[in-house]
């Protein structure tokens, strides 16, 4: 659902963020994903993947934990507070404290390996500012 998301916010192409009209799943992305996977499967070295995604999806979890604290510190609730969570307050914090010891155990070759993946959504992310001030425009217009 990473790729679906991303799409839907902007950050790829909007295909990847369409609906199977009969099975309700962002079916573009899934197969999008699914070849990538193989590809990469096939022509990678294994430990060098487990790694690379391993790094990369800590440093999703910390962007997550931030962004969490910065709507929590904004108010920001969408139809009221649908659950209590115990210890919110202090949850995201403690976790950026794990993922920052976590990543700070990693070698020169284990940051290296995860290097081209950072590049690359960091590209994204500055290619696609145009596309997502659109979006951002257009759902303020709602």
């Amino acid at each position: 659902r990473m790729l679906f998301a991303l799409a839907r916010d902007g950050f790829l192409p909007r295909a990847f963020a369409s609906i199977h009209p009969r099975w309700h799943t962002p079916h573009l992305a899934i197969a999008a994903q699914t070849a990538i996977v193989i590809a990469v499967a096939l022509f990678g070295n294994f430990e060098v993947l487990a790694v690379a995604a391993n790094v990369t999806i800590l440093i999703v979890y910390a962007v997550c934990c931030l962004a969490a604290m910065e709507l929590r510190r904004r108010g920001v609730q969408e139809g009221g507070i649908p659950f209590r969570v115990p210890l919110a307050r202090v949850a995201p914090p403690l976790a950026l404290v794990v993922i920052a010891w976590m990543l700070t155990g990693l070698k020169a070759g284990e940051w290296i390996a995860a290097g081209p993946i950072l590049g690359v959504a960091a590209l994204v992310f500055v290619v696609t500012i145009p596309s997502r001030r659109g979006l951002l425009a257009e759902s303020d217009t709602r």
